[in-house]
């Protein structure tokens, strides 16, 4: 083989293995478990105001739950992915045609003590990874079902082309559902209000997120393992 030939492969090969490298670095997953592992969990009922925490428990509902579009699951908060193959010659590659996130006010339980976590602020502010139970694909022989082609067309959108040839396509939906185990780090703060957590205080306690302290939601069970602060 011609050394240049060598020279191209070996290149190739590094700037492959290193766009594989940051996407898994850099990707929503792998940045909370990184950011997670590196303080201990606090108990809830302790959280002073101003703390960054981190905390674990069962989720439960303060209002009406939401019903995910998807999965139709009694949920607090979802996402769904929707990416299309795309081919361009002898490669391919899956655009993000879909992506939408909704979410209910929620708390957190643990040993009879309630942090309401409150994810209404900036998505520059806060990082959410869903693990996503529900996932259906189709394509060329396999034709989108009635229920995936009427979301699709709320989002104008369609699983066919313009001449009736089915596009390749993913669904993915995530959801904090009722009764699940999720990791939440954040800043407490202690807001007067109605939604007590604490029938013993006249003030509620809630972690969320600002500028700078990044609001960290995942139900990854990895997130759920005891860790010590990273030295």
């Amino acid at each position: 083989m011609p050394t240049e030939a060598v020279y191209f492969i070996t290149i190739s090969l590094i700037v492959i293995g290193t766009l594989i490298y940051f996407n898994a670095y850099l990707s929503t997953k792998r940045r909370i478990l990184r950011a997670l592992q590196k303080h201990p969990f606090s108990r809830i009922g302790l959280l002073e105001e101003g703390a960054y925490a981190k905390v674990k428990g069962t989720v439960d509902a303060i209002t009406t739950p939401l019903q995910s579009p998807i999965g139709q699951q009694s949920c607090v908060y979802y996402e769904i992915i929707i990416e299309q193959k795309r081919s361009n010659g002898k490669t391919s590659h899956w655009d993000t045609i879909i992506r939408e996130q909704e979410f209910a006010p929620f708390m957190i339980t643990a040993n009879g003590e309630k942090v309401i976590v409150d994810p209404a602020i900036s998505n520059d502010q806060k990082r959410v990874f869903l693990t996503k139970h529900i996932s259906y694909t189709s394509g060329t022989w396999k034709k989108a079902p009635d229920f995936l082609e009427a979301y699709l067309a709320k989002h104008a959108q369609k699983s066919t082309t313009f001449f009736g040839i089915n596009k390749t396509l993913r669904y993915r939906e995530g959801s904090l559902q009722i009764g699940e185990q999720i990791a939440v780090m954040g800043l407490v703060t202690h807001k007067e209000g109605t939604l007590l957590t604490d029938r013993y205080h006249k003030h509620s306690v809630y972690i969320s997120g600002d500028d700078k302290h990044m609001l960290h939601i995942t139900d990854d069970p990895k997130a759920l393992q005891t860790t010590q602060p990273t030295k």
